[in-house]
């Protein structure tokens, strides 16, 4: 080894995982061939995606395109949240470089559906028709239930930005504002790389589904209804519960002789009046 094959830098940060070199003081000629070469090897078809992914960060991290990101939190587990949603956003921006933007929102899989007319999908018989009416409503349920998530109607939302908004492929609905805009301008959206592999991913399953004589799946988890403490520790506070508004408007409550004279109490505290 000669002084000439060595190099300098102005930090180091070394941990049982890495070894980061900051401040290189390296030939700018030589860093600049190096990165030349990289890149094609980067652009050879033969080259796998595993190593396409290694080189990359190679290639970054050579022209000095490498940012260092501290999380910190009170907690392990906050840290690890946060870390988390780090790993997420980078991804998902990893992605949006690779193929683009869409809207977001459920918007662009919404505008997708639009596709799917008569015209433009000719079906031969009554399964057919069956399966595009099936895609259709998939395609259109995120979007929904976006929507009904913040206490909206999402079928009347979902057909309000079909028929007024239909023809702008970045119109949607701000369910947080609750107001239509234009997604992309807000700054609401979607890698689309996510958004075809997830379609791509359905479509596979779906597939899948149509061709088995049967699928597991999880019991839904049975809820033990509320005990008789439970009635009186709510009847005793001075919390206001909308459930029971809505329930007593909308639906029936079936209690026991246990619990029936602790909801009493409870709905002659809130003023609530009785129904037979």
């Amino acid at each position: 080894v000669t002084p000439d094959l060595l190099g300098s830098t102005g930090s180091i940060m070394i941990t049982k995982e890495d070894s980061i070199f900051l401040g290189g003081a390296g030939s700018q000629d030589a860093i600049a061939a190096q990165c030349k070469r990289i890149g094609s090897v980067l652009n050879d078809a033969m080259t796998s995606e595993f190593d396409k992914t290694e080189l990359q960060e190679r290639l970054a991290k050579l022209s000095s395109g490498v940012a260092v990101i501290k999380v910190g939190g009170s907690s392990e587990v906050e840290v690890g949240e946060k870390k988390d949603r780090y790993d997420v956003a980078l991804n998902a921006t990893r992605a949006a470089v690779e193929e683009g933007i869409v809207p977001g929102g459920g918007v662009a899989l919404l505008k997708a559906s639009l596709a799917l007319t008569p015209e433009s999908v000719v079906t031969l018989n009554f399964d057919q028709t069956l399966g595009v009416t099936a895609i259709e409503d998939a395609l259109q349920r995120p979007a929904r239930t976006i929507v009904e998530n913040a206490d909206e109607e999402g079928s009347v939302i979902v057909g309000q930005i079909l028929e007024r908004h239909g023809d702008k492929f970045a119109w949607g609905y701000d369910a947080s504002k609750g107001e239509f805009t234009d997604m992309i301008a807000r700054g609401i959206v979607n890698p689309l790389k996510v958004v075809r592999t997830a379609l791509v991913g359905a479509r596979g399953v779906a597939s899948l589904l149509t061709t088995s004589e049967a699928c597991i799946v999880e019991a839904p988890e049975e809820m033990d209804p509320p005990r008789a403490e439970q009635w009186a520790e709510w009847a005793a506070s001075n919390l206001y519960f909308p459930f029971f508004d809505f329930h007593l408007l909308h639906s029936t409550i079936f209690l026991d002789s246990l619990n029936f004279v602790t909801f009493g109490i409870y709905a002659l505290k809130m003023n609530i009046p009785a129904h037979e």
